[in-house]
């Protein structure tokens, strides 16, 4: 097949337009910032009712149960325990009999012969977020030798996370 020079010359010429004024295009660039502040952030969930099952005077009784704690990852978290409904304190938290005036004394920690876990500066337990849900131990323990009237004794406890 034989081309021609006539039919070769509009294709080039129109090709050298398109290049030519492709070559007189402008641009302009500008750059932006994206931003997000991400919050400092806790929960809890996930707290179970602490339960010590039958208390016998003579031994003392513990239960445990747990929290899960979820913080803003590397958050500096305290979690407190109040001191109860019947408690004046940390160290003397209360249950109260169903119907007797009887009360029957119990500590918390968070390890098992810890130190009293409470409500006020220097009692409560301290962590770091890790982004997800972390499981917090609450030990509960009973002393022996209290004489009490036989029946069912409760209290009421509030868990803060303050970060």
């Amino acid at each position: 097949m034989k081309t021609s020079a006539k039919s070769v010359r509009p294709a080039l010429l129109m090709c050298l337009a398109l290049i030519a004024g492709h070559s007189n295009a402008a641009t302009a660039t500008a750059n932006f910032n994206v931003t997000a502040t991400v919050a400092n952030a806790c929960t809890l969930s996930t707290i179970s009712d602490l339960a010590f099952g039958t208390y016998s005077f003579t031994l003392p009784s513990v239960g445990t149960t747990s929290v899960n704690v979820t913080c803003s990852l590397g958050s500096s978290y305290t979690l407190h325990i109040s001191n109860g409904l019947y408690g004046s304190s940390a160290s003397t938290r209360k249950m109260k009999h169903a119907t007797e005036v009887d009360t029957l004394d119990y500590t918390l920690s968070n390890t098992l012969a810890g130190a009293t876990w409470g409500n006020s500066a220097g009692t409560g337990v301290t962590g770091t977020g890790l982004g997800v849900a972390v499981p917090t131990v609450i030990y509960g323990s009973i002393a022996a030798n209290q004489t009490v009237t036989a029946g069912s004794y409760s209290d009421t406890l509030t868990m803060t996370v303050t970060f």
